[in-house]
């Protein structure tokens, strides 16, 4: 049904909208002269004009079979959000097409977040002197701009829970030192040598083979080793592995560590255990059940992980050099906490 007691006062300099294309079409095919629609729709006659040829479609067939131009208020409704969509500046990245491959290529083969790669930028000012920030990045995702970049592309969304606090906060293993007992140094980050550990499990079936993750609390710097299985036998080995290749030096640098309360480090003093003199080489400490925020340099490194190394990967297929690539990938990855430094920097003093 067509409006035709059209009698809104129309603002000056107003773009025609949908319904008074609607009453445009209407008018002209009832006969209406140009200036009269222009006074019902309150603009003027050229502007009625200008409309007219922008929604004209030409060569539509009468009964009679001969042609007939004829104004569509569709298709000059078409033109117009197409010809607005095209306006404005244009993106940033699309006139720069080295800047637009070098954030393809941190984001697609690097598995840089869109933060990570606007901090690696910085570093490359010279050769990329345009700003861009880490919305814009997002932005031009969203858009598309990117032709092989998806959402799909990005780490997952962190989860903001509430952090669960259970009334009687326990720890599972009888004897093992709590967190509470661990000194306030270590939860200020203020010096170096401080280390929480995990396992990571990726598939429930076939190989039992799996990562042991460290993750130094100031730096973040990670430490991954392939284990056999998730046991206390394997985690024992590996850390025997880190002190044969730290030999004297690994009291000074794991002076704590801090893990969950997982069956495979439930022997705490094999874990503390010195392999060559049998005297104390670090001290273990169990947080609290339910509580991974206790741990959180941890767990959060072991998103990252799962970017390379997603559930059911067979780690009888993955060798230790490709698990060193992506220790390596970790510590020189650029963190936003650090100001665009490394863990490795950080770890280092460099």
């Amino acid at each position: 049904m067509y409006q035709c007691n059209y009698n809104k006062k129309r603002q000056k300099g107003k773009h025609l909208t949908e319904q008074e294309r609607v009453l445009i079409d209407f008018l002209l095919k009832q006969g209406w002269r140009l200036k009269d629609i222009a006074d019902k729709i309150g603009c003027c006659a050229k502007t009625i004009s200008r409309e007219k040829k922008r929604g004209m479609v030409y060569g539509l067939l009468n009964s009679d079979l001969s042609l007939k131009n004829e104004y569509s208020w569709l298709n000059a409704q078409n033109k117009y959000n197409e010809n607005k969509h095209k306006k404005g500046v244009g993106k940033k990245v699309d006139k720069i097409p080295e800047l637009k491959k070098y954030i393809e290529n941190c984001i697609k083969v690097h598995k840089f977040s869109p933060n990570a790669t606007v901090m690696r930028l910085r570093n490359f000012r010279s050769i990329f002197p345009e700003i861009i920030s880490t919305k814009t990045i997002y932005n031009n995702i969203r858009d598309l701009v990117f032709a092989d970049i998806t959402y799909r592309d990005l780490a997952y969304e962190k989860k903001r829970n509430r952090k669960y606090s259970p009334k009687n906060k326990i720890i599972r293993k009888s004897g093992g030192k709590s967190i509470e007992e661990r000194s306030d140094i270590v939860s200020k980050r203020t010096e170096k040598g401080h280390w929480e550990m995990d396992t990571v499990i990726f598939s429930n079936k076939g190989s039992h083979e799996c990562l042991l993750v460290l993750t130094e609390i100031k730096s973040r710097y990670e430490v991954i080793l392939k284990i056999l299985d998730k046991s206390s036998k394997s985690v024992i080995g590996a850390l025997n592995q880190l002190e044969r290749k730290h030999r004297g030096k690994f009291r000074e640098k794991f002076k704590t560590i801090t893990t969950d309360n997982g069956s495979e480090f439930m022997n705490y003093n094999g874990m503390e255990t010195s392999l060559f003199n049998e005297k104390k080489r670090t001290e273990i400490y169990y947080a609290h059940s339910y509580c991974s925020y206790e741990r959180g340099s941890n767990e959060n490194n072991n998103k990252l992980i799962r970017r390379h190394f997603p559930k059911r990967t067979d780690f009888n297929k993955i060798s230790k050099k490709r698990i060193k690539e992506v220790q390596d990938w970790m510590n020189n990855y650029p963190r936003e906490l650090f100001g665009g430094k490394t863990s490795e920097e950080v770890y280092f003093d460099r």
